[in-house]
């Protein structure tokens, strides 16, 4: 069968359509490569704290990361009964905070700008 040139044209403007909307998507790209958060690596999201709980060993860090558009602090405690553990401060959109614990410990944390809480459990 030969191949005419309205068969071709219609087969290039499917091709340009599919990439049209593929790159249409954004942040939802199903091209776009998957980002992974670190080991010992905390997000704060739009939707909370991810993970929400998180187990370390005595003597490594954490990483606050803020992956939402608003600026974010996160307290020690909870926010009925907050306490001096730790306190991170203003952190922006795209920063990330590094949080070392120095005992043992269950830490329960929450975000003072949302109703996000999450713990983090020193071994």
């Amino acid at each position: 069968m030969k191949r005419t040139g309205t068969f071709r044209i219609i087969r290039l403007a499917g091709l340009f359509l599919l990439f049209a909307l593929l790159f249409s998507c954004g942040d939802k790209n199903p091209l776009a490569p998957v980002e992974e958060r670190a080991e010992n690596e905390i997000w704060i999201t739009d939707s909370g704290f991810e993970p929400a709980r998180l187990t370390i060993t005595l003597g490594e860090s954490v990483v606050f990361t803020n992956k939402d558009n608003e600026t974010h602090a996160v307290e020690s405690g909870t926010r009925d009964n907050p306490n001096t553990n730790f306190y991170l401060d203003t952190i922006e959109k795209g920063e990330s905070e590094i949080l070392t614990l120095t005992q043992k410990g269950s830490y329960l944390f929450y975000d003072i700008d949302s109703h996000a809480t999450g713990t983090i459990i020193v071994l």
